[in-house]
């Protein structure tokens, strides 16, 4: 526990330098997630905005519809989306890699025990 405490201690001087803070105004958890994201190399998330173009009558009926957040909407379609493009493509590599490999007479458990046999000798 002294080590982290020295740790704290630490970093308490250091943020202040990178952060062009005073250690005195610094309060005891910044400190500790500071410490606990320098350790980890945690970094946050960053976005990027990408813009599209919509027919005016489609942009006038979502105006109209106060009740719905489009910005949440339209980022979790896109994000539901992306992830099922990816996953598609993965499967996609994974069938064709597998399609290339050579059928198996034998068996597992028998080529398992064959190289078990050879190793033992």
């Amino acid at each position: 526990m002294s080590s982290f405490i020295t740790s704290v201690a630490a970093v308490r001087e250091q943020v202040p330098q990178k952060q062009g803070l005073k250690p005195e105004n610094l309060k005891r958890g910044q400190t500790v997630n500071k410490l606990i994201c320098d350790r980890c190399k945690h970094k946050s998330m960053s976005t990027a905005v990408y813009s599209i173009r919509l027919e005016s009558e489609v942009r006038r009926m979502m105006d109209e519809m106060s009740d719905v957040d489009w910005q949440a909407e339209i980022r979790q379609m896109v994000d539901m989306m992306v992830r099922d493009k990816k996953k598609k493509r993965l499967l996609d590599r994974a069938e064709a890699r597998w399609q290339d490999q050579v059928a198996n007479d034998k068996g597992a458990a028998l080529m398992i025990r064959e190289d078990r046999d050879a190793s033992a000798r």
